[in-house]
């Protein structure tokens, strides 16, 4: 597989997650996300994933549950800084 095609591949996979992702409940999700990054992105850190699960399921998951998403961003400020977590729910840039 060249360059160009595991590249499409790649694009391919993560249009169908979001997807299949908008509008779910975000346990749901992040199932989906888990699944996703098994094949494409192993790399993929827990905050990652979790992100990922809130902010596909609804973009404007943080404004609609504040106390959820700062208790996220306090879980995981060993790994990134709270205000910055939380900028990332509250307004996330690749929400498509």
């Amino acid at each position: 597989m060249s360059d160009d095609e595991a590249g499409d591949a790649y694009n391919a996979e993560w249009a169908r997650l979001w997807q299949e992702a908008r509008g779910r409940d975000v346990a749901e999700a992040e199932r989906l996300v888990r699944e996703w990054a098994a094949r494409c992105a192993p790399y993929a850190e827990e905050w990652d994933l979790q992100l990922l699960a809130c902010v596909m399921s609804d973009p404007r998951w943080a404004q609609h549950h504040p106390v959820a998403a700062l208790a996220l961003a306090w879980r995981h400020r060993r790994s990134r800084p709270v205000h910055r977590s939380l900028r990332l729910l509250w307004r996330p840039r690749f929400a498509g």
